[in-house]
């Protein structure tokens, strides 16, 4: 038999990490190429080609998932867990419940590895450990070992709620043999594609350079001026005095780059799962676009739903997804919507992020030069936008607000 090619081109593997965990011989590494992306990389000396590799793996296979069956509008009726979450809260207060009937959550984190902030998927068992899944994360989370630790709750009967990409869930039942498991509770995000750990460490480097200081954290989505995209780090000065920086997304190089695609993994730009066909028994993200499609949920105009504080759209994919909701669901406000006015504003629902000439020239620069050159880069191409996105990060989010609610009532642009 000859040997086991578990991809011909770097779009073919999402690095979900299914191949490694099924191993039976651990011959297979999840190793970093010159741009930081993983990719699975066989030990032939220990392979025995027994192909459980590659059965494993969704994302090459035409199994895709489940079609939508229905949309809602959500947020959690607990206050404190939408502050603390991107959107709505409907994870958190999901996932709340989940742990207080004893069950194991998993999710992704940002943790300190080797004094370096490192995205990676983790387990919970108690409430207290929730906060470190809540709120997005920018980057692809290594998955290491955590599918095995699946599969182990799962034999062990223990509940088991699972958050990650499309990907990473479809990699998990991979990982499982797409058998059904009743405990097995699943909800993929909206993905907008994910650029690699290195990368954001690299970006840190920079920062840190700027500020002459280190930083200790960093929140994508800080929700101190409202619901938007508008990050905030924390660090120490030379001094070592704890302060905190707000950074607005169209100003960070990182999160610039992010939001238009440009440094992603090669897979993301034909990735399958940016279709109505989801992996999950739910599908989770942001509701863009509420103030036009739902003015009548908002508090503004009698409703139940504070667009200021965050309202997550909620995608029920499965009988499990309806389960899911049934008995942890009780403490979630939801309002019925549908799938195309939800894809209005997340065009990640109807097609995958594009790859442009101008990715490969940055991901080139990256590789030679280093990130600092594509800091400068950035800011070359930036140019005078940068003083029209200091000021609108300026503006009160309360008069920003002000503002969608009025140009959306008399059909004017923002």
């Amino acid at each position: 038999m000859g040997k086991i090619v578990l991809y011909h081109k770097k779009e073919e593997c999402s690095g979900c990490g299914a191949c490694f965990n099924v191993c039976p011989k651990q011959a297979i590494e999840m190793k970093s190429d010159e741009y930081g992306i993983v990719y699975p990389i066989i030990n032939n000396d220990l392979c025995t080609c027994c192909g459980f590799c590659k059965d494993a793996c969704n994302f090459q296979s035409e199994n895709v998932g489940n079609k939508v069956l229905e949309v809602f509008a959500a947020v959690s009726k607990d206050v404190n867990l939408i502050k603390k979450s991107a959107s709505g809260g409907v994870f958190a207060t999901i996932a709340q419940e989940v742990l207080s009937e004893g069950g194991m959550v998993y999710g992704c984190s940002l943790e300190s590895v080797k004094e370096k902030q490192r995205a990676v998927h983790i387990r919970i068992e108690c409430q207290e450990e929730l906060w470190k899944l809540q709120g997005s994360k920018y980057m692809q989370s290594d998955t290491n070992d955590v599918f095995k630790q699946v599969e182990q709750d799962l034999k062990d009967e223990r509940t088991v709620l699972f958050s990650g990409t499309p990907c990473q869930v479809a990699g998990l039942y991979g990982s499982l043999g797409n058998k059904p498991y009743h405990q097995l509770l699943t909800a993929d995000l909206i993905c907008h594609g994910v650029p690699s750990n290195q990368w954001f460490q690299s970006y840190l480097e920079v920062l840190e350079k700027r500020l002459k200081g280190e930083i200790t954290n960093f929140i994508f989505r800080d929700k101190s001026k409202g619901w938007g995209k508008n990050a905030r780090l924390e660090y120490r000065d030379s001094k070592k005095h704890v302060k905190k920086k707000n950074i607005p997304a169209m100003l960070s190089s990182y999160y610039h780059l992010f939001l238009k695609s440009e440094i992603c993994r090669d897979s993301c730009y034909r990735c399958k799962y940016a279709s109505e066909t989801r992996s999950g028994d739910l599908s989770l993200g942001d509701y863009w676009g509420i103030q036009k499609e739902h003015p009548e949920y908002l508090v503004s105009q009698g409703g139940e739903m504070d667009d200021k504080t965050g309202i997550s759209c909620l995608l029920v994919n499965t009988q499990q997804g309806y389960n899911i909701l049934q008995k942890y669901g009780t403490k979630l406000v939801r309002l019925p919507s549908t799938f195309e006015n939800v894809a209005k504003y997340n065009t990640q629902l109807v097609k995958a992020c594009i790859k442009t000439e101008e990715r490969e020239k940055i991901m080139e620069l990256y590789r030679v030069q280093g990130y600092q050159a594509v800091e400068r880069y950035f800011s070359k191409r930036l140019g005078k936008k940068r003083y029209i996105y200091l000021l609108k990060s300026m503006i009160p989010i309360q008069l920003k607000m002000l503002m969608k609610r009025y140009s959306s009532k008399y059909n004017l642009p923002v």
